[in-house]
């Protein structure tokens, strides 16, 4: 089964994008102009078009999975002007190691390396002329991505020079979570089958979410899914059980799923951000109850699951959107809400909603209709601000990455000045140019820059693209990255056609 998560990007951009009465009018460049990035511009698929009228709700959906949702008369001219008529949408999807090889981008901030989430570039024009969002507008996104972690955050791109840098804008921010049926929740894909919830919450625990009034609530959403995944399977660090008994022959760490149940359960916690709170607190403080310490594995496995949810604390998370008179389960239109005396900004906040949580419900359809092929659809409601490039990151930091000398040396005849070496990790989506260039021999880390370890061990790929006298020239190497160590890349000629193709099939 093809497991795929979104992450929604809500961008709360404070002063780099729209703000207030300011419109964000500044250039938006998706691709810098030089040599490398020129030859592959001639590889890349072009960028998804689509044409719609500025003065109505539309939700798009790219190739990949990212949902677009615009509201009516979002855009405005250079000069603040609402624009009307026909616009044209364009969107670029990049999720994997394989779009970031094709697309030459990078997984590099100022503070660090990063592991993406997914890239998206959205751009709005009016006949050939930039247009952009007016204040107060926004536009809803979800954007797939095959590595989805709880500590993601913001990043925007800065296209100034020769690569592209990104920078921190904030915590990824939600809106409103999206309601779902909870039948199509499928608790039986992780394990959560109609024995686990007898067992684990009583035979009529669907009854019980009725009765408790629930079936509107942070419990009816993927979220909550993904937290009840983490805790069943420990972050997929440990199981727990709701009996001692049960798990004291099978492993030294004892949870009672039960007291999850209830903590998510209780009608006094208003939103998913105040329930995480109080799981954290929980955990927290029964540590010693749910930890033997004598085993140091043990005690390593708890202090990750507790890291893991305090990055879901971090989210702060609402819930579905509720608004009297309105049944999202009923067809809703700009004119029927218009009659009912909502204002503009409710009707595109409405719209919005209705229109995503439709296609969400419609993917998790399809998903039990072919289990074989669907898209497993996790997300975070969000929305976005402005328009360009966009990146959902987090930094990685974790134990296995360790200092690392790394360096590619460049089999060729001559010094090549033109030339892109990058490092591909596929299991993180991380992508890194090299940081120095001598005589062929390119570094990737450098203790006097800003990052100087790699996840030591794992599989990567070094792709060097160069070009020489008007020839394209490509070499791959995967690799196991070596604490220390100087790999060779031998370069061949290639023409346009098997360039792109080894560049989209790096890590099939």
């Amino acid at each position: 089964m093809k497991i795929v998560y979104y992450l929604s990007l809500f961008f709360l951009l404070a002063s780099t994008y729209a703000c207030g009465d300011k419109i964000n009018t500044a250039p938006r460049i998706q691709f810098t102009k030089n040599p490398i990035n020129d030859l592959l511009a001639d590889l890349r698929e072009p960028n998804q078009k689509f044409t719609v009228d500025a003065a109505q709700n539309h939700l798009l959906k790219g190739k990949q999975g990212t949902l677009v949702s615009i509201p009516q008369s979002a855009f405005v001219d250079k000069d603040n002007k609402v624009i009307t008529g026909n616009i044209e949408i364009e969107l670029s999807e990049a999720t994997d190691i394989n779009d970031f090889a094709i697309n030459g981008l990078q997984t590099v901030s100022p503070e660090g390396v990063l592991e993406s989430g997914g890239m998206i570039y959205i751009d709005a024009k009016q006949n050939g002329n930039p247009i952009h969002l007016g204040a107060g507008k926004a536009i809803s996104v979800e954007v797939p991505t095959k590595n989805k972690q709880a500590d993601m955050e913001l990043f925007s791109a800065d296209m100034s020079k020769d690569e592209i840098i990104w920078f921190k804008v904030g915590k990824l921010r939600n809106d409103h979570l999206i309601q779902v049926p909870l039948e199509l929740l499928e608790f039986d894909e992780i394990g959560m089958d109609s024995d686990f919830l007898h067992a684990a919450v009583g035979p009529s625990f669907l009854e019980d979410l009725e009765k408790a009034s629930l079936t509107n609530s942070y419990i009816m959403t993927r979220e909550f899914k993904e937290r009840l995944n983490f805790i069943w399977t420990g972050g997929g660090y440990w199981g727990c059980t709701h009996t001692r008994k049960d798990i004291s022959d099978m492993h030294p760490i004892y949870f009672d799923v039960n007291i999850f149940i209830s903590i998510y359960c209780d009608p006094k916690y208003k939103n998913l951000g105040e329930a995480d709170k109080a799981m954290l607190a929980y955990m927290e403080k029964e540590k010693k109850n749910m930890v033997d310490d004598r085993y140091g594995e043990c005690v390593y496995m708890w202090r990750e699951m507790f890291r893991g949810y305090r990055a879901y604390t971090a989210q702060n998370l609402g819930k579905p959107l509720e608004v009297e008179g309105i049944n999202f389960d009923e067809e809703q239109t700009v004119e029927s809400l218009e009659s009912k005396g909502f204002d503009k900004q409710k009707v595109d906040q409405i719209l919005s909603y209705y229109k995503m949580r439709q296609e969400v419900i419609k993917n998790l359809k399809q998903q039990i209709e072919d289990k074989a092929t669907a898209e497993r659809v996790f997300a975070y409601g969000a929305k976005l601000v402005s328009l360009g490039w966009v990146n959902c990151d987090r930094f990685m930091n974790d134990e296995s990455a360790q200092e690392c000398n790394l360096k590619a040396k460049i089999n060729y005849s001559t010094t090549l000045e033109t030339i892109r070496v990058s490092l591909m990790i596929p299991s993180r989506n991380i992508s890194l140019y090299s940081l120095e260039n001598k005589n062929n021999l390119h570094s990737f880390t450098n203790s006097s820059k800003t990052y100087s370890k790699l996840p030591v061990g794992e599989k990567a790929f070094i792709v060097a693209i160069a070009i020489h006298e008007g020839q394209s020239l490509l070499g791959i190497q995967e690799i196991e990255i070596p604490k220390e160590g100087i790999i060779d890349v031998s370069l061949e000629e290639v023409d346009k056609a098997t360039l792109k193709a080894k560049l989209v099939g790096l890590n099939l």
